[in-house]
């Protein structure tokens, strides 16, 4: 295991950008296309490090995009904050424990944002720290436009839940360090390896109390050419004098 001993703080945030991005039909993997001119891990990176309150930055990608990861975050672009690269495992889940077990042991709360999620607004980064320190954990979502039905195995409705309950989650998602650890390692212990986000884990294997914190519908995951697309249309639509602002 890969070990951080030097503490650059209490808040980390622990960035997984592991993904092969299939679903973007490329050669080039997601996490490295660019958004405007700027490959999507740095303008992800970029943000967090402008955040103040973030102390240690860690990226988790491919163990075979180690040395792109290290040109682009280290030599392209340079950052303030202190930054560790670290190979990642074959899931999502797998690659932020790497990073969660990586963290100094002074570390009070941690931050886990994907690194396909260029959009996000510093502010909601700095509220979800605020948040997780006063719940415990704090995840970032927005709520839902459309009805959602619940299938059964037959593609048959089963049920249709109140509209006004259901949120969609993004990230970042925050939580005390100790606790979101803690659940990660009893999850991993019994090879429970089918969570998509950090508060699932948190909601079935700790005691954490998830707060949400309501995001923007800008801070999308580039996952497809449309989401790329997409991102292209948020960005210009921030510039300075556009009409669409």
């Amino acid at each position: 295991m890969i070990q951080i001993t030097q503490s650059a703080g209490k808040v980390w945030a622990v960035v997984p950008a592991a993904g092969t991005g299939s679903r973007m039909g490329t050669a080039v993997k997601k996490q490295f296309m660019e958004l405007e001119g700027v490959p999507i891990l740095a303008r992800t990176v970029t943000v967090l490090d402008a955040c103040s309150m973030i102390d240690g930055l860690v990226v988790v990608t491919a163990a075979e995009d180690m040395a792109q990861c290290q040109e682009l975050l280290r030599q392209k672009y340079r950052y303030h904050t202190p930054l560790h690269i670290l190979p990642g495992g074959a899931t999502r889940q797998e690659s932020v424990y790497l990073g969660l077990k990586a963290l100094p042991s002074d570390c009070a709360f941690v931050l886990i944002h994907d690194g396909a999620r260029p959009l996000v607004d510093p502010t909601i980064v700095e509220t979800s720290v605020q948040t997780a320190a006063a719940w415990g954990g704090c995840v970032v979502a927005v709520p839902a436009k459309d009805t959602i039905k619940v299938a059964d195995d037959n593609g048959f409705v089963k049920e249709t839940p109140p509209r006004q309950r259901l949120w969609n989650v993004q990230t970042p998602q925050t939580f005390r360090y100790a606790d979101i650890l803690h659940a990660y390692e009893q999850a991993m212990a019994v090879m429970d390896l089918t969570h998509t986000d950090d508060s699932s884990i948190a909601e079935r294997y700790g005691s954490i109390q998830i707060k949400l914190l309501q995001g923007s519908y800008s801070n999308i995951k580039i996952t497809t050419p449309e989401d790329l697309s997409l991102a292209e249309q948020i960005l210009r639509s921030q510039q300075p004098g556009d009409t669409a602002r």
